[in-house]
């Protein structure tokens, strides 16, 4: 079969659909086998070729998924492969994590004196029990560790004046409460060759000034007989400055249904904070004597701290009052007496 145009009968070359003689375009032209004559014939579909190229390219898209899926597998078997010899090759680890105790939050104990309670308890948490003696104490459940404040009510504001650390309990960044005393000498440089012996409880002393941003803390490094071989039995950390035993008094005296005020100054003409009643409670911070002869309490009452008259307060222990100032003479006295009557409403 070859392509003729029917305009003028030229041929067309394969890749032509337009003659170039004339311009027409052209039609497929065969020979009739019984007239020996040149006809016309319908122009073959082209569905078949389209049909034909979208599935060769499906074949194509196809093989190139099996290559890749193929290289793939290759990687991941070696990747098992290579996984499954360093698996091999590590040591059996299981019985040492059993054996060994998770840890715990990280704390310096020495850290503690002079925060609050809620400071620390951002730390270790709200696991621990309450004792009280002459100070507050916090017993920690999950932590060798007891917290002492000479708060009488325990808030999250109470300062920690006093630590107590045993076993494993972590102190500084350099030793904790099982550090035998021989690695204490090392790391502290003890002044003296061994422990005082204290005769009040028959125990070992090694004592040490230590310090956190803002304190001097007093270390007492207490010890059985063994001290040299033997870790402390207890490492006990105090601040001084906060120690200070508290002095408290008793409201007493007033007439029934009277107050005491608490003043901003010891002065009776002195506005007036806040009132306090029969067998109220106050702190008595110091002792003071005014111009007009008349004895006063600093005291604090709750978050308010001012003055009232001592003659209505009674003080509950035998320590005076800080910072006291000597009494005037007895003349005084009586006046500051009659004088302080007014004080009470």
């Amino acid at each position: 079969m070859k392509r003729t145009c029917k305009n003028c009968g030229a041929k067309l070359p394969k890749k032509s659909d337009i003659c170039k003689k004339c311009g027409e375009e052209y039609e497929y032209i065969a020979l009739d086998p019984e007239t020996a004559k040149l006809i016309e014939v319908e122009k073959p579909s082209s569905m078949i070729h389209i049909c034909i190229a979208i599935l060769s390219t499906i074949i194509f898209i196809f093989s190139l998924i099996l290559i890749y899926l193929s290289l793939s597998g290759k990687n991941d078997t070696e990747k098992l492969s290579s996984a499954s010899v360093i698996e091999q090759s590590k040591p059996d680890s299981s019985s040492d994590t059993e054996s060994q105790p998770e840890e715990t939050s990280h704390y310096y104990a020495v850290d503690f004196i002079g925060q609050t309670l809620g400071q620390v308890k951002e730390v270790l948490g709200d696991q621990y029990s309450i004792k009280l003696s002459d100070t507050t104490q916090v017993v920690y459940i999950d932590y060798p560790i007891i917290l002492s404040t000479t708060d009488k009510t325990l808030t999250d504001e109470s300062i920690i004046s006093k630590v107590i650390i045993s076993e494993d309990g972590k102190i500084t960044s350099q030793i904790s409460a099982d550090t035998t005393y021989t690695e204490l000498i090392s790391i502290l440089n003890f002044a003296k060759p061994a422990p005082e012996f204290n005769e009040s409880d028959s125990y070992y002393y090694a004592y040490r000034a230590l310090a956190n941003d803002n304190y001097q803390v007093k270390a007492s490094f207490k010890f059985g007989f063994d001290t040299p071989d033997q870790a402390p039995i207890e490492v006990i950390l105090e601040c001084e400055e906060l120690t200070a035993a508290k002095v408290y008094g008793t409201v007493s005296g007033l007439d029934e249904g009277s107050s005491l005020n608490v003043r901003t100054e010891p002065l009776y003409a002195a506005d007036a904070l806040c009132q306090v009643y029969e067998n109220d409670q106050v702190e008595i911070l110091e002792e003071h004597i005014s111009e007009d002869g008349n004895k006063w309490y600093k005291v604090a009452v709750n978050d308010v701290v001012g003055y009232s008259v001592a003659e209505f307060i009674v003080v509950n222990s035998d320590t005076a009052p800080s910072e006291s100032i000597e009494e005037t003479d007895s003349d005084n006295e009586s006046e500051s007496e009659s004088d302080s009557e007014s004080d009470s409403e």
